[in-house]
Protein backbone atom coordinates (compact mmCIF):
# COMPACT_ATOMS: atom_id res chain seq x y z
CA UNK A 1 0.00 0.00 0.00
CA UNK A 2 1.45 3.35 -0.90
CA UNK A 3 1.69 5.61 2.59
CA UNK A 4 0.71 8.50 0.59
CA UNK A 5 -2.88 7.21 0.01
CA UNK A 6 -2.97 6.17 3.73
CA UNK A 7 -2.13 9.87 4.16
CA UNK A 8 -4.95 10.96 2.19
CA UNK A 9 -7.02 8.93 4.21
CA UNK A 10 -5.78 11.43 6.94
CA UNK A 11 -3.17 10.98 9.45
CA UNK A 12 -4.03 7.74 12.22
CA UNK A 13 -7.19 6.40 10.25
CA UNK A 14 -7.17 2.78 11.10
CA UNK A 15 -7.18 0.58 7.26
CA UNK A 16 -8.57 -2.79 6.94
CA UNK A 17 -5.74 -5.01 6.26
CA UNK A 18 -7.84 -7.74 3.92
CA UNK A 19 -9.04 -4.64 2.29
CA UNK A 20 -6.74 -1.91 2.72
CA UNK A 21 -9.70 0.24 2.70
CA UNK A 22 -10.35 2.79 5.93
CA UNK A 23 -11.62 0.53 8.73
CA UNK A 24 -14.93 1.87 10.10
CA UNK A 25 -14.43 4.32 13.05
CA UNK A 26 -15.90 2.94 16.16
CA UNK A 27 -17.96 5.38 18.16
CA UNK A 28 -17.63 5.35 22.09
CA UNK A 29 -21.34 4.42 23.22
CA UNK A 30 -23.33 6.63 25.34
CA UNK A 31 -23.96 5.69 29.28
CA UNK A 32 -27.91 5.43 29.75
CA UNK A 33 -29.66 7.63 31.90
CA UNK A 34 -30.94 6.82 35.15
CA UNK A 35 -35.01 7.01 34.97
CA UNK A 36 -35.55 9.25 37.66
CA UNK A 37 -38.86 10.01 36.70
CA UNK A 38 -40.43 6.72 36.28
CA UNK A 39 -38.25 5.91 40.01
CA UNK A 40 -40.21 8.82 41.14
CA UNK A 41 -43.50 8.28 40.00
CA UNK A 42 -43.15 4.56 41.19
CA UNK A 43 -42.07 5.35 45.14
CA UNK A 44 -45.28 7.97 44.82
CA UNK A 45 -48.15 4.89 43.71
CA UNK A 46 -45.99 3.01 46.71
CA UNK A 47 -46.58 5.55 49.29
CA UNK A 48 -50.36 5.97 48.40
CA UNK A 49 -50.76 2.46 48.18
CA UNK A 50 -49.38 1.82 51.54
CA UNK A 51 -51.42 4.90 53.49
CA UNK A 52 -54.56 3.41 51.33
CA UNK A 53 -54.03 -0.08 52.73
CA UNK A 54 -53.55 1.60 56.87
CA UNK A 55 -56.47 3.35 56.28
CA UNK A 56 -58.37 0.26 55.48
CA UNK A 57 -56.90 -1.85 57.88
CA UNK A 58 -56.71 0.52 60.87
CA UNK A 59 -59.49 0.66 63.56
CA UNK A 60 -61.76 3.50 63.13
CA UNK A 61 -61.39 5.78 66.52
CA UNK A 62 -64.11 5.74 68.69
CA UNK A 63 -66.75 8.71 68.49
CA UNK A 64 -66.08 11.52 70.72
CA UNK A 65 -69.01 12.01 73.07
CA UNK A 66 -69.90 15.84 72.18
CA UNK A 67 -69.61 17.65 75.96
CA UNK A 68 -72.95 18.59 76.96
CA UNK A 69 -74.55 22.23 76.27
CA UNK A 70 -73.73 24.72 79.06
CA UNK A 71 -76.83 25.56 81.23
CA UNK A 72 -77.55 28.30 83.80
CA UNK A 73 -80.45 28.61 85.54
CA UNK A 74 -81.93 32.17 84.40
CA UNK A 75 -82.43 34.57 87.69
CA UNK A 76 -85.82 34.74 89.13
CA UNK A 77 -87.92 37.36 87.25
CA UNK A 78 -89.44 40.33 88.95
CA UNK A 79 -92.39 40.18 90.84
CA UNK A 80 -94.61 42.92 91.79
CA UNK A 81 -98.41 43.55 92.99
CA UNK A 82 -101.56 44.43 90.31
CA UNK A 83 -103.82 44.85 93.06
CA UNK A 84 -103.63 46.83 96.24
CA UNK A 85 -102.89 45.13 99.47
CA UNK A 86 -104.81 46.38 102.67
CA UNK A 87 -104.07 45.61 106.01
CA UNK A 88 -104.92 46.36 109.15
CA UNK A 89 -103.81 45.11 113.11
CA UNK A 90 -100.32 44.30 113.97
CA UNK A 91 -100.66 41.01 112.49
CA UNK A 92 -98.46 40.78 109.28
CA UNK A 93 -100.03 40.61 105.74
CA UNK A 94 -98.08 39.59 103.09
CA UNK A 95 -97.69 41.62 100.31
CA UNK A 96 -95.41 40.58 97.70
CA UNK A 97 -93.60 36.91 97.17
CA UNK A 98 -90.30 36.05 95.03
CA UNK A 99 -89.88 32.22 94.38
CA UNK A 100 -86.08 31.34 94.47
CA UNK A 101 -85.12 27.42 93.23
CA UNK A 102 -82.82 25.90 94.90
CA UNK A 103 -79.26 26.43 94.52
CA UNK A 104 -79.95 29.43 92.52
CA UNK A 105 -78.37 31.67 95.20
CA UNK A 106 -74.93 32.34 95.04
CA UNK A 107 -72.13 34.63 96.71
CA UNK A 108 -73.17 38.32 96.21
CA UNK A 109 -76.88 37.16 94.85
CA UNK A 110 -78.48 40.69 95.68
CA UNK A 111 -81.93 41.75 95.75
CA UNK A 112 -84.18 45.30 95.82
CA UNK A 113 -87.67 45.25 97.59
CA UNK A 114 -89.74 48.15 97.13
CA UNK A 115 -93.16 49.54 98.39
CA UNK A 116 -95.35 52.44 98.36
CA UNK A 117 -98.63 52.13 100.62
CA UNK A 118 -100.92 54.78 102.21
CA UNK A 119 -102.68 55.53 105.36
CA UNK A 120 -106.36 55.78 106.03
CA UNK A 121 -107.84 58.81 108.36
CA UNK A 122 -106.89 57.02 111.23
CA UNK A 123 -102.73 57.67 112.48
CA UNK A 124 -100.80 54.60 113.22
CA UNK A 125 -97.88 55.10 115.41
CA UNK A 126 -95.48 52.22 113.60
CA UNK A 127 -96.13 51.01 110.30
CA UNK A 128 -94.03 47.81 110.13
CA UNK A 129 -92.31 46.34 106.86
CA UNK A 130 -90.73 42.96 107.11
CA UNK A 131 -88.61 41.41 104.93
CA UNK A 132 -88.74 37.29 104.76
CA UNK A 133 -86.98 34.68 103.55
CA UNK A 134 -87.18 31.04 104.01
CA UNK A 135 -89.41 27.85 102.48
CA UNK A 136 -93.01 28.51 103.77
CA UNK A 137 -93.78 31.42 101.79
CA UNK A 138 -95.26 32.53 104.85
CA UNK A 139 -95.07 35.25 107.45
CA UNK A 140 -93.73 32.56 109.74
CA UNK A 141 -90.53 32.66 107.33
CA UNK A 142 -87.49 33.90 109.14
CA UNK A 143 -87.47 37.77 109.77
CA UNK A 144 -84.25 39.08 108.08
CA UNK A 145 -85.08 43.23 108.33
CA UNK A 146 -87.78 44.83 110.02
CA UNK A 147 -88.61 48.53 110.03
CA UNK A 148 -91.18 50.64 111.25
CA UNK A 149 -92.36 54.31 111.19
CA UNK A 150 -94.81 56.38 112.89
CA UNK A 151 -97.57 57.53 109.48
CA UNK A 152 -99.98 60.65 110.23
CA UNK A 153 -103.79 60.06 109.22
CA UNK A 154 -103.71 60.10 105.16
CA UNK A 155 -100.23 60.06 105.17
CA UNK A 156 -98.20 57.72 102.66
CA UNK A 157 -94.76 55.89 103.26
CA UNK A 158 -92.27 54.07 100.82
CA UNK A 159 -90.15 50.82 102.24
CA UNK A 160 -86.81 50.74 100.22
CA UNK A 161 -84.94 47.39 101.15
CA UNK A 162 -82.13 45.27 99.98
CA UNK A 163 -81.11 41.47 100.25
CA UNK A 164 -77.80 40.02 99.70
CA UNK A 165 -76.00 36.46 100.10
CA UNK A 166 -72.66 36.36 101.73
CA UNK A 167 -72.26 32.24 101.63
CA UNK A 168 -74.46 29.43 100.34
CA UNK A 169 -74.93 25.56 101.53
CA UNK A 170 -77.52 24.47 103.54
CA UNK A 171 -75.77 27.50 106.16
CA UNK A 172 -75.56 29.65 103.95
CA UNK A 173 -75.82 33.35 105.17
CA UNK A 174 -77.39 36.80 104.36
CA UNK A 175 -77.75 40.43 105.04
CA UNK A 176 -80.76 42.89 104.80
CA UNK A 177 -81.58 46.09 105.67
CA UNK A 178 -84.82 48.28 104.94
CA UNK A 179 -85.63 52.37 104.77
CA UNK A 180 -88.91 53.50 105.63
CA UNK A 181 -89.84 57.35 104.58
CA UNK A 182 -92.92 59.21 105.18
CA UNK A 183 -94.78 61.98 103.82
CA UNK A 184 -93.33 64.38 105.65
CA UNK A 185 -89.82 63.30 104.21
CA UNK A 186 -88.91 62.00 107.97
CA UNK A 187 -87.15 58.32 107.60
CA UNK A 188 -86.52 55.07 109.50
CA UNK A 189 -83.88 52.27 108.57
CA UNK A 190 -83.05 49.21 110.31
CA UNK A 191 -79.60 48.02 110.82
CA UNK A 192 -78.36 45.19 108.70
CA UNK A 193 -78.63 41.96 110.33
CA UNK A 194 -77.29 38.35 109.47
CA UNK A 195 -79.23 35.44 109.60
CA UNK A 196 -79.10 31.68 107.99
CA UNK A 197 -80.38 30.36 104.84
CA UNK A 198 -80.21 27.00 102.95
CA UNK A 199 -79.47 27.93 99.91
CA UNK A 200 -79.90 24.11 98.57
CA UNK A 201 -83.84 24.49 99.21
CA UNK A 202 -86.24 26.30 97.21
CA UNK A 203 -87.06 29.96 98.94
CA UNK A 204 -89.38 32.53 99.35
CA UNK A 205 -88.33 36.18 99.61
CA UNK A 206 -91.20 37.82 101.26
CA UNK A 207 -92.30 41.41 101.98
CA UNK A 208 -95.25 41.74 104.76
CA UNK A 209 -96.57 44.60 106.24
CA UNK A 210 -98.62 45.55 109.16
CA UNK A 211 -99.88 48.73 111.43
CA UNK A 212 -100.68 49.74 114.77
CA UNK A 213 -104.19 51.67 114.03
CA UNK A 214 -106.24 52.25 110.87
CA UNK A 215 -105.99 50.66 107.59
CA UNK A 216 -102.76 50.64 105.80
CA UNK A 217 -103.33 49.98 101.89
CA UNK A 218 -100.20 49.46 99.79
CA UNK A 219 -100.51 50.40 96.05
CA UNK A 220 -96.98 49.04 94.75
CA UNK A 221 -94.86 46.73 96.01
CA UNK A 222 -92.02 44.88 93.59
CA UNK A 223 -88.91 42.40 94.21
CA UNK A 224 -86.20 42.17 91.82
CA UNK A 225 -82.78 40.83 91.48
CA UNK A 226 -80.67 43.71 91.37
CA UNK A 227 -76.91 41.13 90.75
CA UNK A 228 -77.32 37.72 89.69
CA UNK A 229 -74.60 35.36 90.27
CA UNK A 230 -73.64 35.78 86.31
CA UNK A 231 -73.04 39.07 86.79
Amino acid sequence: MNPQQGGERGVGQAVDPLTGRPAPQQTTPRRARFPWAALIVAVLAAAALVMAVIAVTRPTPAAIPASPPITTTPAPAPVSITSAVATSGTSPTQVVSLSIPAKTLAVGTTFAIKAFGVQNATAATAVIFQIHLGTTNTIGDPIVSSSGEAVAANGGIAADGMLTIRTTGSGGTTTAGILNTITNGATTSSTTTTQTVDTTADNFLTLSVSTSAGVQTIEIAAISVVKDKGD
